[in-house]
């Protein structure tokens, strides 16, 4: 039924973009709106005349959903990996390191959560907070939700969960930006994200990821923490064998033992106590395979973005600004 639903509303947007004097009928007319519009006022006390008339001023984006269906992680990884781990973003997440250090270091205290790794991931995300959020929130959600089939449940709830917070927080729904999957402020939470793990510490009682950054960096940790986080705990490390084999990303948490490993012709190149456990996965580098051993941090990594290139490029990202920050540091004394 979705997908005929679907059908359909291509085709009544192609024969209205070909026919300009043809008015196309309000978003709020499609019966899988109406129903959407049902159980927001019958579960969540939702104004039903006011929620029709914000749904009214929707715009749908076909390229919301055309990006989605081919995601910038379906790239190959060493496409990826320069695209987020080079110089211009070390040296500009050493600069937002810097710039918010005090933030940082109280926050890494509190969750155990390095600075790097927070640093690593606002860097990936909205590269600092510079990158634009071209979309209105609720236009990437609807259009995600109504005009994408498979992944139609996801997006709906997304968008129930963005007008949920947005009552709660008392902010006008139509003046939040996201990027085009509907991904919100500074961190990218999604809005069910941002409900859950959102945090505030700057004092204004209103956890705010999309103006605080001292919110977003806490957000960041208070994520990753409630995902299972292990201070100090690894998150990828190379290693070296003599098998002729590429390892594909396992969904599945650590299994074997680095003893076990070992026994398999898996050697990491630093020194790593017998008993931790973890995966193997392989990446084609520029000129051969990357072998890395994956730990249970890079798994929580994964639930922030599913992608294992992502994991990875976030813990590469993390150990490169670690390394100039530190350098700076030393600098700073000389």
């Amino acid at each position: 039924m979705k997908f005929r639903l679907y059908i359909r509303g291509l085709a009544l947007l192609l024969f209205c973009s070909l026919n300009p004097w043809v008015v196309a009928a309000p978003l709020t007319e499609r019966p899988d709106v109406q129903a959407f519009i049902s159980q927001m006022v019958q579960q969540y006390s939702f104004n039903s005349q006011e929620l029709t008339r914000l749904l009214d001023t929707v715009q749908l984006h076909e390229d919301v959903v055309s990006r989605k269906s081919i995601p910038y992680s379906a790239k190959p990884w060493n496409q990826y990996q320069k695209f987020f781990v080079n110089p211009t973003r070390i040296e500009d997440g050493v600069k937002f390191w810097q710039t918010n250090q005090q933030v940082l270091t109280k926050v890494e205290q509190a969750y155990g959560v390095p600075a790097s790794v927070i640093t690593a991931i606002l860097g990936i995300e909205t590269n600092y907070g510079r990158s634009p959020l071209k979309y209105r929130a609720i236009d990437s959600l609807a259009s995600l939700a109504f005009n994408y089939p498979p992944r139609s449940a996801y997006f709906t709830k997304e968008l129930r969960e963005f007008l949920l917070l947005t009552r709660e927080q008392g902010i006008d729904p139509l003046s939040v930006k996201s990027s085009y999957d509907g991904g919100l402020g500074l961190p990218q939470f999604m809005p069910s994200s941002y409900r859950a793990y959102g945090v505030e510490i700057d004092g204004d009682k209103r956890a705010d990821l999309i103006n605080s950054i001292a919110d977003s960096i806490a957000s960041i940790a208070n994520y990753l923490k409630q995902h299972g986080w292990q201070p100090k705990g690894y998150i990828a490390v190379p290693f070296q064998t003599s098998v002729k084999t590429q390892w594909p990303y396992q969904t599945i948490p650590p299994q074997l033992t680095i003893a076990q490993l070992l026994k398999e012709d898996v050697h990491p190149i630093v020194s790593i106590r017998p008993s931790e456990r973890a995966n193997r996965l392989s990446f084609p580098g520029e000129d051969k395979l990357e072998h890395w051993l994956i730990f249970n941090n890079f798994y929580v990594i994964t639930h922030y973005n599913t992608s294992p290139m992502y994991a990875l490029a976030v813990y590469q990202l993390s150990k490169q600004l670690s390394i100039r920050y530190q350098q700076e540091k030393i600098n700073e004394k000389l």
